[in-house]
Order: structure tokens, then sequence, then C-alpha cells
């Protein structure tokens, strides 16, 4: 029993060093222009209609950064080679091997025709593999909530966990020093419990 009491009391710093380590991770993508990910996943809000009807505009879909390999028909997310600050989410339609590089061209499932920056990209610009998961409803809460402003609000959620730490850290300090200082009058009690016992004793 006294062994589970003490595990208990350690969730909590388990689960903060956890949130720390997941919100730095979050913010250190962000900074360099990263896509966060959580465990090789992450979460990209499609805004064209260009994968229609596979994947709709307004979707919330999941990606897998580390994947085996590719094959023409896979569903791919990638920077656009001329502007990197856009990502693109569209379905491989060829894949020309030069040497130990792969070039990879795309097409999207409502598009009639391939742009040329998405004819024999590299390889290197793809984030992810589309894994098949999305949401409508989560796409449609990020669009309205983050969308406009995403940088600034994430900077202030950010700011409002931070604090939610600290203070979540200091109130555990001081349970565990509380316990600490319980211990040791426990120990200083009995301690004179066992003096006065032998002074007793001795008369």
């Amino acid at each position: 029993m006294k062994i589970l009491k003490k595990f208990l009391t350690y969730i909590p710093i388990l689960m903060i060093g956890i949130s720390m380590v997941l919100v730095l991770s979050l913010g250190y993508a962000l900074i360099n222009n990263q896509i966060p990910s959580i465990l090789n996943k992450s979460i990209l809000y499609v805004q064209t209609e260009s994968m229609e009807d596979t994947i709709m505009a307004g979707d919330m879909i999941i990606i897998n950064q580390k994947y085996d390999n590719l094959a023409v028909d896979d569903i791919v997310s990638y920077r656009k080679s001329d502007q990197l600050n856009i990502i693109i989410t569209h379905r491989i339609v060829e894949i020309n091997q030069i040497g130990d590089e792969s070039f990879i061209t795309t097409k999207g499932d409502n598009n009639q025709s391939i742009a040329d920056w998405e004819t024999n990209f590299s390889e290197d610009l793809i984030i992810g593999k589309y894994n098949g998961q999305k949401s409508t409803f989560l796409g449609s809460i990020y669009k309205s909530l983050f969308l406009s402003n995403f940088n600034i609000i994430f900077l202030v959620i950010l700011f409002i966990f931070v604090i939610i730490i600290v203070l979540e850290a200091m109130n555990i300090i001081k349970t565990i020093n509380d316990h600490k200082l319980e211990k040791e009058k426990k120990l200083y009690v009995q301690e004179e419990k066992e003096r006065l016992r032998k002074e007793k004793d001795d008369r």
C-alpha cells in the first residue's frame, strides 16, 4: 500500500515532465518552421479542394512523418519547391529513381492537370504520408479558432500552460516538503518518547 501511495505521488511530476517535453517540442518545431509531431504523427489542415472527394477542403488529416517507402497512389504532404512555407497534400502518380535519389510527381485527385512545381521534385521535400485518418469537425474548430492568428494564439496558450506547470510544480514541491516535515516531526516525537522512556527506566 505504501509503495502504491508513493507511486501515485510521483504521477503528477511525471505528467508535468511529459507535458513540458511536448510543449517544448511543439515550440521548437514552430520556431524552426518545422511540422510539430507526436510519435512521428502530425496533424495538418487542408485548405483547398484539390483532393476532393478523398480529402475535403477544411479537413484535418493525420500524416506519418516516419514511413518505410513510397509508392504510386500514396497520398503525401510535402513542401512546395518554390515556396517552402506552403504545404501540399496530393497523390503520387509517378516515381523516378535516379541513382540513390527518388523524384516524385503528384496530382490532386480533383485537379485536371499536373503543375510544374509538383513534377519530379525531390523526396526530401516530403513531410509525411497520409494514413487515411481525417476529421471535418476538428478542421472546422481549427479554422474558426486558429487559422488566422495561429502563432499568436499558440504563444498565449503556451504562456498559460507554462504558468500552470510552474504553479503545479510549486504545489508538488510544497506537498513533498510538507510530507518530509511531517515525517521528521514523527521521528522527533518517537525519539522524545524513547528518551523519556529511558529516563523513566533509569529511575
